[in-house]
């Protein structure tokens, strides 16, 4: 059932930092890797350049060629482990990709969703590979209405072509879908293409200025099932790709 205003006709939700708790999968393959080698290196730092690395990589093949997730973590790997003077083996890798059987919902995920799904459709679309992304949605206690991943259509957030491709998909527009996210490169794409956004701000979380002002920031996806419920999420008065937030 939507909303008194038919809006939004879905939540489109990044899956990673904003569904599914990825952290302790980074920590822990970062301790097991400094552990492996006895690297004189605090596990926090050496988790923190390996995601940065992995960031770059990862956004040159947003809007460059295609690439999957798992070689953009290998060649991360590689340059942390140069940073470090570590003879290390590309391939240990896997000591991240092998737990990700072990990443959880946050606490909330699955009430707050099924909650949101009274209102709207709810989606989540990944940048991971698909077999991964099955992983985690299976330890959910509800259905979304939609899972997609960058593999699916080889294209990653926040490249324009997938947000555009996932609205196509499913047959809406931007002034009709709300996004979520934690990530703060995603909040960004997604606002830039055109969507309103739900910033998803966790009190763990360090604060991180978008460069637009998201339309409303959250601290768990039950409040977004509160504001819901309330009335409190409005459509957009205009929209379209790059339109500026108030």
């Amino acid at each position: 059932m939507p909303g008194t205003d038919d809006y939004p006709k879905a939540i489109f939700y990044d899956s990673k930092t904003t569904i599914f708790d990825w952290d302790d999968q980074w920590n822990r393959a970062a301790s097991e890797l400094v552990d492996k080698y006895d690297a004189d290196v605090d596990p926090a730092e050496f988790r923190s350049h390996w995601g940065k690395y992995m960031a770059g990589y990862f956004l040159t093949a947003a809007f460059g060629e295609y690439r999957d997730l798992n070689p953009c973590i290998r060649d991360a790997l590689v340059d942390t482990f140069n940073r470090y003077g570590i003879d290390g083996d590309p391939e240990d890798y896997t000591h991240f990709t092998d737990l990700y059987d072990t990443v959880q919902p946050f606490d909330e995920a699955s009430d707050a969703l099924e909650r949101q799904q009274q209102y709207a459709e709810v989606w989540t679309f990944s940048n991971v590979e698909s077999r991964y992304l099955e992983m985690m949605v299976d330890k959910l206690d509800m259905e979304p209405d939609y899972v997609g991943t960058m593999e699916d259509i080889e294209a990653i957030k926040p490249s324009p072509y997938a947000y555009r491709t996932v609205l196509e998909q499913n047959g809406y527009t931007a002034d009709e879908v709300l996004y979520c996210a934690a990530p703060i490169f995603d909040v960004n794409g997604a606002m830039a293409y055109g969507m309103q956004c739900a910033y998803l701000n966790r009190p763990e979380q360090a604060w991180q200025d978008p460069q637009r002002d998201p339309q409303y920031v959250i601290s768990d996806l039950t409040e977004l099932a509160d504001m819901l419920e309330d009335g409190e999420i409005s459509a957009p008065e205009r929209s379209g790709p790059g339109r500026r937030a108030e």
